[in-house]
């Protein structure tokens, strides 16, 4: 019932928006009523919370860097792991047990790191790409055609390190750290939010849940197009450097 938002296409300032018009839209509904009172009460603190970091980060162009390299991260992981998983499906039953055998090497590592903080994903992202580095498992990932995915997402991962070691030299108190945590727990909270959404509506198919799903899902959509668009842009620029090279 819920559509999904892809944050990671939306730049800081577009996600922070679209979090905006959602709490804007939960604040003037009955959510005690609605039995999602505990979720949306998370949700908006954490996004009130959020939205003071962004506007204290406000012009800072290393802190917007870093939170794209972020998403880039992000993305890179979901883009290897969910390559892996399509794989599994595949007809040919060598290709569909290779594929196997790394999607159980990424859920004993975590299959959702990208929603972890910074630090925890950082350590657990290591750990994954040391055991994906033996023999066996980079076969693996050359007979998938999956190698040129995989490689994107160790080198991003080394340079999100690197970054996030000068960001702590050049801002070395807690408080910076905290502004940077602050924008994937407001992710999460807001994914709980809607899971809730949906799990309270099978279960008593209340239609006010019906119904601010309808309304948040136009919102959604609308923040999707945006991302869409983004994403567009991003491969047309790839394409053409690849090209140039």
């Amino acid at each position: 019932m819920m559509n999904r938002i892809n944050d990671n296409q939306l730049r800081t300032d577009q996600e922070m928006d679209y979090y905006s018009r959602i709490v804007q839209l939960i604040e003037v509904c009955n959510t005690e009523a609605l039995q999602i009172k505990q979720f949306s009460d998370s949700f908006i603190s954490v996004f009130h919370t959020a939205l003071n970091a962004s506007q204290e980060n406000s012009g800072n162009e290393f802190t917007e860097s870093f939170n794209e390299l972020e998403k880039l991260r992000d993305n890179s992981f979901i883009a290897f792991r969910d390559s892996v998983k399509a794989n599994t499906y595949s007809v040919n039953p060598n290709i569909a047990d290779k594929a196997r055998a790394l999607e159980l090497v990424i859920i004993k590592h975590g299959w959702s790191m990208h929603l972890k903080g910074n630090k925890l994903q950082t350590a657990v992202m290591n750990n994954l790409i040391a055991e994906l580095d033996s023999a066996d498992n980079k076969n693996c990932i050359v007979a998938l055609n999956l190698y040129d995915l995989y490689k994107d997402m160790c080198y991003i991962n080394t340079d999100f390190i690197t970054i996030d070691a000068a960001r702590i030299t050049i801002e070395p108190d807690n408080e910076n750290s905290d502004r940077l945590e602050i924008y994937k727990e407001v992710r999460q909270c807001c994914h709980i939010l809607f899971s809730s959404i949906d799990l309270f509506y099978k279960f008593n198919g209340n239609r006010g849940l019906l119904d601010i799903a309808s309304r948040i899902n136009a919102i959604t959509n609308e923040y999707n197009l945006i991302a869409l668009s983004q994403e567009g842009k991003s491969k047309s620029t790839a394409i053409s450097l690849e090209q140039r090279n």
